[in-house]
């Protein structure tokens, strides 16, 4: 234990301050103990950049010119700020901090200053240099002693705060996971969890910030937003508060009958000013407070989490703002409003075969084509890069490859900028196709030669067994094994490949519609035309009509 004390003692850094005070006239450097020792000039006009979260102490010099008189009060008045106050202040915020003023005769006015100001020690210039430094010495020892009660305090508020932020998140998981067996289990829960939840007017806050690091390597982060929530959101019953992965910081807030809506939102501005201004010990971060729909039981918890998270996508459009679901009515709209469902299957099989020219090339045409809608309906982000994520896990399962832990995909999330976050995402993408084309042994070449032959052949009548006959395996054989490398039947695939030329004959041919239904491999006119209205939401002539619409209006 005294090995561990030392070396927790050296590592502690003393921050000296002197005014008109050279340290080299201590000649015994012991007095300073085992604390690394840094020295500044001390300058009152810079007294905010001070790091008040480490020990301080002062070494000030008045000579007999200051004592007394207007060279004394225009150098304490500097900045309409007095020493005394700054020193008084000082104190208050920090414990760890000792005064040493250094005079070289005895003034009733300065003392009487020195004691309201909770001076530490006032040093006659004329007293023997060994009695300095013992006096200074003491101070140090005082010093050291409330830095590790500093150190043991915060020691013992961090576990207790982890001891119960692990049964929060306990909760949390619970109230998420199975959220229709909560309401009538309320009485238990508030036993055994000590909380005082009702049945009523639950919401769910999510707080984000564009640095996912700080999720991950700073535990006082959190627990500094944790304790902010609870101290802000004074007009809450019961706060439950854990980490949900990929949200961020998680609050679920049951709040009283008669709660003022405008009062709870002063609440929640106010915090964000509050996160925000924790940037000055964590460096530059943006936060965004997402605040979900009220429901009114408990079983609608994942309901508002999800309207919080989709919210927290408009940052882009509003910056600095606390976002509310309820202002955002849209919010929880399908991601097929932007990207069909066919396009993501498509990324995936390219994902699936290595075929990284052709994620390059799927990307490329969607920050052109479809990136724009993404803007206009922000929250189809977050929805594609989960959607992503469910594929690859499928991926991994089929294919017996560790890829990518999910912190990977987490942290998505945490990139505010939407057209940045498809950028990680496709390089994401390319490193999981790249390892996917590593693996690739001559079985697993399968689905490239099945696609091959269907591009080929697309307008023969094609079927499970000729395919499979071409591929060397039995039907049964190559169909799962076919599913399991492209997360896709044959089938899906060869219609989208007949499909693709389809619309290519329609837009660069005047063929009729009969005459593409047999370049393309089929038959049957109705059987077509409901594929490819599945395909492209629209008849074959509407969509011949709207690529005429679109190369005239770009001709004009």
């Amino acid at each position: 234990m005294v090995q561990k004390h030392q070396k927790w003692r050296t590592m502690e850094t003393l921050q000296i301050y002197t005014r008109k005070f050279d340290i080299s006239e201590i000649t015994d450097s012991a007095c300073f103990g085992p604390f690394e020792r840094t020295v500044k000039e001390f300058h009152l006009n810079h007294a905010c950049d001070m790091d008040l979260n480490r020990p301080l102490l002062f070494l000030i010099r008045f000579t007999n010119a200051e004592g007394h008189g207007e060279a004394y009060q225009e150098w304490v008045n500097e900045n309409h700020e007095t020493l005394w106050n700054f020193f008084d202040r000082l104190k208050t915020r920090n414990k760890c901090a000792a005064v040493i003023l250094f005079i070289q005769e005895k003034s009733f006015e300065l003392l009487y200053r020195a004691v309201k100001a909770h001076v530490d020690e006032v040093i006659l210039e004329t007293e023997d240099s060994g009695e300095i430094t013992e006096r200074i010495a003491r101070c140090t020892r005082r010093l050291l002693a409330l830095c590790k009660q500093r150190e043991d305090r915060r020691r013992l508020e961090e576990y207790e705060f982890n001891k119960r932020q692990k049964i929060m998140e306990r909760l949390l998981q619970y109230l998420l996971d199975k959220p229709e067996d909560v309401d009538y289990l309320l009485p238990e829960i508030n036993r055994r969890y000590g909380t005082k939840l009702n049945a009523l007017h639950y919401q769910a806050i999510a707080i984000t910030v564009d640095q996912f690091e700080l999720y991950n390597k700073d535990s006082r982060f959190l627990r500094e937003i944790s304790l902010l929530i609870i101290h802000q959101l004074e007009s809450a019953g019961e706060i439950i508060i854990g980490e949900v992965d990929p949200f961020g910081l998680v609050a679920i807030v049951n709040y009283p009958e008669d709660c003022v809506e405008s009062r709870k939102r002063e609440e929640l501005e106010e915090l964000r000013r509050q996160i925000t201004q924790m940037q000055d010990t964590y460096g530059k971060f943006e936060v965004t407070i997402a605040v979900g729909p009220m429901v009114e039981q408990m079983k609608d918890i994942r309901a508002s989490l999800d309207g919080a998270m989709y919210v927290s996508e408009y940052r882009m459009a509003e910056p600095g703002q606390v976002l509310y679901a309820s202002e955002h009515p849209g919010v929880t709209e399908r991601l097929d409003r932007c990207l069909s469902n066919r396009s993501i299957r498509e990324l995936c099989r390219y994902v699936a075969l290595g075929d990284m020219e052709h994620i390059e090339a799927w990307f490329e045409h969607f920050y052109q084509e479809t990136e724009p809608k993404f803007q206009e309906y922000p929250p189809a982000y977050a929805r594609f890069c989960w959607q992503m994520q469910k594929q690859v896990k499928k991926m991994e399962k089929a294919s017996r490859i560790r890829i990518f832990p999910d912190m990977r995909f987490f942290a998505l999330q945490h990139v505010f900028d939407g057209h940045e976050r498809m950028k990680e995402l496709q390089l994401l993408l390319l490193e999981i196709s790249h390892m996917m084309q590593n693996e690739l042994s001559d079985e697993h070449e399968l689905a490239s030669h099945a696609i091959a032959y269907m591009k080929v052949h697309y307008a023969e009548p094609v079927n499970l067994e000729t395919i499979a006959e071409h591929c060397g395996f039995s039907t049964s054989y190559f169909s799962r094994k076919f599913k399991e490398q492209t997360g896709e039947n044959y089938i899906d695939v060869l219609t989208e490949i007949r499909m693709k030329k389809a619309q290519q004959l329609l837009r660069e041919t005047d063929l009729g519609i009969e005459q593409i239904i047999e370049q393309t491999g089929y038959y049957d006119d109705k059987h077509f035309r409901k594929l490819f209205a599945r395909q492209t939401g629209m008849t074959p002539s509407e969509y011949r009509r709207l690529e005429k619409e679109k190369r005239s209006s770009v001709a004009k």
